[in-house]
């Protein structure tokens, strides 16, 4: 586990835990990206002593997430638009396609712009953001439409603006509405 996390090049791309005598290394970069990253074990005698099982390609962190009980909007950025397109298939899941340079900023932001407007919620599309994700292309928007990836796209005219933001496939202020009314209905409950 030392080794491989004190590794300059083997850190940048996974981190390795211990427990016991096992040593599970797990790729930093999440879904297909980080599962591609291809694990060589190299016998260099006996003094490592060590037996390697499951190399071949590695599971990125986000695969064994466990988000418990919570049933509120989980927003997931990254820069692989297959697996952005997967997690924004489940119910309240938010799948942000982002450059590599931003990370998730551009995510923050909008749900920043969503949250701190409690009381216009009608339109969170083409509303100016502060990065570039260098979706441009007419092609790649229409492919991120049609998975439902939130995302924003750059125009040499309108500059950046998010043009999709969706929770499990509907409109991302279809979960605080629902929950919304929710709430409403219950304290009309107990003024009755």
């Amino acid at each position: 586990m030392a080794q491989v996390n004190a590794n300059v090049t083997a850190s940048a791309l996974v981190t390795a835990t211990i427990a016991g005598a096992v040593v599970t290394i797990t790729a930093k970069a999440l879904g297909t990206i980080g599962n591609a990253i291809t694990l060589t074990y190299t016998d260099n005698g006996a003094e490592a002593g060590a037996t390697v099982t499951g190399s071949g390609t590695l599971s990125g962190a986000i695969d064994a997430a466990d988000f418990g009980a919570f049933d509120g909007v989980i927003g997931f950025s990254t820069s692989d638009a297959a697996y952005a397109a997967t997690f924004a298939a489940a119910d309240n899941r938010v799948g942000f396609y982002n450059a590599v340079a931003n990370g998730s900023k551009n995510m923050f932001y909008a749900f920043g712009k969503l949250l701190s407007n409690l009381l216009n919620w009608t339109n969170q599309q083409y509303i100016s953001m502060p990065f570039s994700d260098a979706v441009g292309a007419l092609g790649t928007a229409n492919s991120y439409f049609d998975s439902k990836i939130s995302f924003v796209i750059s125009d040499d005219e309108f500059g950046n603006r998010l043009a999709l933001f969706a929770a499990g496939s509907k409109a991302i202020v279809a979960p605080y509405i629902c929950s919304l009314a929710c709430m409403m209905a219950e304290i009309s409950w107990y003024l009755m």
